[in-house]
């Protein structure tokens, strides 16, 4: 289903830190599905290949057949869904889009390796003490910013100081000493002091959490100015933009990166963003040549650009690793939400086989857990299939032991499509005796509504970290602000329960795999037994390109260890090239 919050998602309000942004997920599949698949590896003439190599590695994709040697030089057009607020990692609300063009002007502190570790990128390492209470930088030598700034210690403790006192970014990074969030060693290295153990602390560090400006951005007193002036140690350095409409971005001639052969990075000359909330003119801009590249993460584009790759007229690289989650979400403050009878009986009626075909995904993402399938976190677990029959009875045993159910609204965006699926949804409920009805409002207004607790039930796309600790601040206690308390309550549910916080802190403060896998067990099958989400569909993300675009996904790491192919829908354009 398109995106449920409308065309950037919930994830809007806070950061991208995280996006499904992060991992442990392991190289992608070999196979073509309906979604279409994931690798665009070099590539001469229009013959489909799949599975697609891309950058060494195998992956599930329909792309043209590789060349041997990268080209420098051309501009690449990419078509996204939205723009972003702006270049400030402290304040900015990145999703997909945002991460995408940050990750063209800045380069991440960390970044995941195909087999799901987390390694360092602009470091040489990332170190932590014996009780991972306190974690050590060093950064590589030589590196600069684009304004000429070095990339040094100092940097660094203003960059995780700015991050820690920002209202936006600081309930993600709980662990980290208020008081005293980073300490300059030496010009070159920075420890990172945590108020309690944090083993999986670089998790962080891959997202916008990682991306560091140059002081000169983060020191200007002007909020516009630092928002729309990004200035990095990535590839490229910003043009020009206009802000809803395009960003260009052009080669950083003092780029510190080269590829394996020696060859400067990147090997694109410029960059330009083009944004269209509509996914099918963004699929007609493509498949007409206005652009080079898109991001798509809607069933229907999804279907039409698999038929058009299998035809040789484009490649498709699918993200085959965690997905975000498509779901309704439950205020458990209010009544008749604060019951597990209802929300039991809202997932019995859910019938998703109809709900699919709203946006014609593919029956395959119809999801029944907080982890896809694709994560080596998920484990399979019970949760309620659609049986109205069910569902009448728990109604009936709530009314028999309450009076009437009280009504209740379900909030989606306004977009038309949304606003389907909330009347869809609404018509399902009724029919068991349940009065709910349906609420469309602006994405600009139902992020802060969520977030602040004012509705019902919520049609939202979420999380999807691909290592679980990098969702936790949406599920403990601690974010679970109670209605009125006038803070924001990234625990949207108001989930409070002691076995659910055990079970993450438990696997954030190890690196003992096996000690994860069960903790990360129990909190699956405890979310399945109070049910504060009810679960729709994986939200499946995809890029598309025409055949002249190779490097469609993430090439090496700097130390040439083969990057995770596509982390929730974010790609590095850092080896892209123009055929």
């Amino acid at each position: 289903m398109a995106n449920p919050t409308g065309r950037t998602g919930l994830k809007l309000v806070v950061l991208g830190l995280f996006v499904g942004a992060l991992g442990a997920c392991g190289t992608s599949s070999t196979s073509n599905d309906a979604a279409g698949g994931g690798g665009g590896g070099g590539g001469g003439g229009n013959a489909p290949a799949a599975p697609g190599v891309e950058n060494g590695m195998v992956v599930s994709g329909i792309t043209v057949a590789p060349d041997a040697k990268p080209k420098s030089g051309g501009q690449l057009v990419y078509g996204l869904e939205g723009d972003t607020d702006g270049f400030d990692p402290t304040v900015s609300r990145w999703v997909a889009p945002g991460l995408i063009m940050a990750n063209t002007v800045f380069d991440p502190l960390a970044a995941y390796a195909a087999d799901g570790s987390v390694k360092p990128y602009l470091p040489e390492k990332i170190d932590p003490s014996g009780d991972f209470k306190t974690w050590t930088i060093q950064l590589r030598p030589g590196i600069s910013f684009s304004n000429g700034e070095p990339l040094n210690a100092d940097a660094i403790v203003l960059f995780l100081t700015k991050l820690k006192t920002s209202p936006l970014t600081s309930p993600v990074l709980d662990l980290i000493d208020p008081g005293n969030p980073a300490t300059k060693v030496d010009d070159l290295t920075v420890r990172v002091n945590m108020t309690a153990p944090w083993a999986q602390f670089p998790v962080v560090l891959t997202g916008q959490g990682g991306m560091v400006p140059a002081p000169e951005q983060l020191n200007n007193p002007d909020a516009s100015y630092r928002a729309d002036n990004p200035i990095g140690t990535g590839p490229f350095k910003l043009k020009s933009r206009q802000k809803e409409t395009s960003t260009v971005v052009q080669r950083n001639p003092s780029y510190w990166r080269k590829d394996q052969a020696g060859t400067p990075l990147p090997y694109l000359e410029q960059v330009e963003f083009k944004f269209y909330s509509d996914n099918n003119v963004r699929d007609s801009a493509l498949e007409d040549g206005t652009l080079n590249m898109e991001f798509n993460s809607f069933g229907s584009s999804a279907k039409k650009l698999t038929s058009a790759a299998e035809e040789g007229k484009l490649q498709l690289v699918r993200d085959t690793g965690a997905q975000e989650q498509i779901f309704l979400v439950f205020n458990m403050e209010k009544p008749p939400l604060d019951d597990v009878r209802i929300r039991k009986a809202m997932a019995y009626a859910t019938d998703r086989e109809a709900y699919v075909k709203l946006g014609e995904d593919d029956p395959s993402w119809i999801s029944y857990n907080v982890f896809s399938p694709q994560s080596p976190w998920y484990v399979k677990s019970d949760f309620p299939g659609y049986d109205p029959g069910r569902a009448k009875e728990l109604v009936d045993e709530y009314v028999n032991e309450k009076g009437p159910v009280p009504p209740f609204t379900i909030k989606t965006t306004d977009t038309p499509l949304n606003q389907g699926v909330g009347q869809a949804l609404v018509e399902m409920y009724k029919k068991v005796g349940l009065p709910a009805a349906a609420e469309s409002v602006s994405i600009a207004t139902l992020p802060t509504q969520m977030v602040f607790g004012q509705y019902d039930v919520g049609y939202v796309r979420l999380f999807g970290a691909p290592d679980p600790d990098g969702d936790y601040y949406w599920f403990h206690s601690k974010n679970a602000a109670r209605l009125g308390e006038g803070r924001l309550g990234l625990n949207l549910a108001k989930l409070r329960d002691p076995q659910v916080d055990a079970a993450l802190d438990k696997a954030r403060a190890t690196r003992d795999q096996n000690v994860r896998k069960e903790a990360y067990t129990a909190f699956q099958t405890r979310l399945n037994e109070l049910l504060p989400y009810l679960w729709l569909t994986v939200g499946v993300k995809f890029i598309a390109a025409d055949n002249k675009v190779r490097g469609i996904t993430n090439g090496p790491l700097p130390d040439g260890t083969p990057s995770m192919p596509i982390v929730s829908g974010v790609t590095r354009l850092t080896q892209t090239w123009l055929a």
